[in-house]
């Protein structure tokens, strides 16, 4: 079985239960990237668990915020704590975005989970819906 298949099916659901307390306040290992946002960019966050740290780029920079990851039941919850966020279920190797329609794609600490065989597609999928420039 692929990783993606066991994190969609029930380990995407668990790391999430066994996370979700520790998935508040000021995302410190995204402190960095405020140098690149712009109040209104366009982000989509690839990884994103609940929404948690989108959230604090929608407030602080007035970005428009996607997110995609494997856990149906973060993506159900961010979906209630979140309700200015774009959620969906999903993984890295097929979003389901059109061509160049982001500003700025960040993966959250998720390549080392991505099958080796979907690890390229993953890449090429980040540069097609990350506008040009």
């Amino acid at each position: 079985m692929e990783q993606k298949e066991v994190f969609l099916k029930s380990e995407g659901d668990k790391w999430f239960e066994r996370n979700k307390e520790c998935l508040n306040g000021v995302p410190k290992p995204y402190e960095f990237y405020k140098i690149y946002i712009k109040p209104g960019f366009k982000i989509l966050e690839i990884g994103c668990s609940c929404g948690h740290d989108l959230d604090y780029f929608q407030q602080y920079y007035n970005c428009k915020c996607y997110g995609i990851d494997p856990s149906k039941d973060a993506v159900e919850e961010g979906k209630e704590k979140y309700t200015n966020l774009n959620l969906k279920v999903g993984t890295s190797d097929k979003l389901e975005f059109e061509d160049e329609c982001f500003d700025f794609v960040i993966f959250g600490f998720c390549l080392y989970l991505v099958d080796r065989k979907f690890l390229l597609k993953t890449i090429c999928e980040a540069d097609r819906v990350l506008k040009n420039g």
